[in-house]
């Protein structure tokens, strides 16, 4: 059974399930990341229980990626000096979730939902610390942390249709935004971009769904369309070439 199988036999019987979680039901099957299961594996995956890092892995991606990239490609910033300006300086010895809050609105931009700020903590404190006793990350462990990949997302034929469909109802949403009022592509946009002329998937999903949301895009469908604009090099950043080329009316 391949990704797409798998993907209708499991979204008609579970219909409320969103595409990332029919993902990571997915990967939890296909270990070897083949794309494919066999009945034997299915069997396995039965009964075997979902690892927690596989529940985690999605909703860390849209914000730890953006970041790993950013440090990847800044020729004078080093995971290490994160860690001595948000932590060593700051007198404390571990990277907390709230350390994290900071070093994302410092350099993306963002600030986590609550939801998101809990996730977080549980994967610092329950899984990736020492124990469960642990109150954070120390800075080897947070070195680790900035070095896993957390992109577990597959796109097959059918998504690649559906964000297809989706990029041209987003543009005629916006066309309509544009025409009915003083705004701009430019204009719409640019609260969402970052000072690198990017703008991360998280931001791309939040400014999809405030610009074109009325215009009945449902999550799924959103997911779909910035995972394929992400399909390339899968960092988490949409560039503004990429925006112009796929959604600019």
């Amino acid at each position: 059974m391949d990704v797409v199988e798998f993907n209708e036999v499991v979204s008609s019987a579970f219909q409320t399930l969103q595409k990332h979680e029919v993902d990571i039901l997915f990967s939890h099957f296909d270990k070897k990341g083949l794309g494919k299961i066999t009945l034997a594996e299915f069997k396995h995956g039965l009964n075997e229980r979902a690892s927690l890092e596989s529940k985690m892995r999605f909703y860390l991606y849209d914000f730890i990626t953006p970041l790993q990239f950013l440090v990847k490609r800044a020729g004078n910033l080093q995971v290490n000096d994160i860690f001595d300006l948000f932590v060593t300086k700051a007198g404390a010895t571990m990277a907390t979730p709230q350390t994290f809050q900071r070093v994302l609105r410092q350099y993306l931009n963002l600030d986590l939902t609550d939801d998101e700020l809990s996730l977080l903590n549980n994967a610092l404190i329950g899984f990736y610390g020492d124990s469960a006793t642990s109150k954070g990350l120390s800075k080897a462990q947070f070195t680790d942390f900035m070095g896993k990949n957390f992109h577990i997302q597959t796109l097959d034929m059918d998504n690649v249709a559906l964000a297809t469909m989706t990029k041209e109802r987003v543009r005629i949403a916006l066309n309509a935004r544009i025409r009915s009022s003083s705004d701009t592509f430019e204009s719409l946009i640019t609260p969402y971009m970052h000072e690198n002329g990017s703008m991360t998937m998280r931001s791309l999903k939040v400014f999809l769904t405030v610009t074109a949301g009325r215009s009945g895009l449902s999550p799924y469908e959103i997911e779909c369309l910035v995972n394929y604009l992400d399909r390339a090099d899968k960092d988490g950043w949409i560039t503004r070439s990429e925006l112009d080329r796929e959604i600019k009316p």
